[in-house]
């Protein structure tokens, strides 16, 4: 993990039960993009990423409320929604998809951004998620009360 000095910012800020994750991509520690021109891949790989930084203020996936997700025009939507709902499949965070023209580097299609609350120290556990009749999740990605048994499963 790059450090603060490195990047000039905090891959993930901590306050309290409260945490902030900045723009994770499908990147490995020697600055090589994974999942090559798979967009699912790819997503699999960031997911993966939020889950390792998220770790290292004692949370996970599991405690993440709301997703920012950023596509380039060259990643298919549909893909993201997919890795999304197998990654979040039990969590089911509030979530925006955004396209943007570019991203830092031009082999990579997504970055994803997220925001969680450490229920354990929360003040009352609870989780608030509605689940009105017809729910759709994201586009393309059938309904959000999935199973979550595909290969971006792992990640939580």
């Amino acid at each position: 993990m790059a450090t603060d000095t490195d990047r000039g910012y905090s891959p993930v800020v901590r306050v309290g039960a409260h945490a902030w994750v900045s723009g994770v991509v499908a990147m490995d520690e020697a600055g090589r993009v994974l999942g090559g021109a798979d967009t699912y891949a790819q997503a699999c790989a960031a997911f993966a990423g939020v889950d390792r930084v998220l770790h290292t203020v004692a949370m996970s996936i599991s405690d993440v409320v709301q997703t920012r997700i950023f596509l380039t025009p060259e990643a298919d939507w549909a893909a993201a929604g997919r890795a999304f709902k197998e990654t979040f499949a039990d969590v089911r965070p509030a979530a925006t998809m955004i396209r943007v023209h570019s991203l830092a580097l031009p082999h990579l299609w997504i970055e994803v951004e997220v925001t969680a609350v450490d229920r354990r120290e929360a003040t009352d556990g609870r989780r608030e998620r509605p689940d009105p009749p017809g729910n759709p999740g994201l586009p393309g990605s059938g309904q959000a009360t999935a199973t979550g048994s595909g290969h971006c499963a792992g990640n939580r």
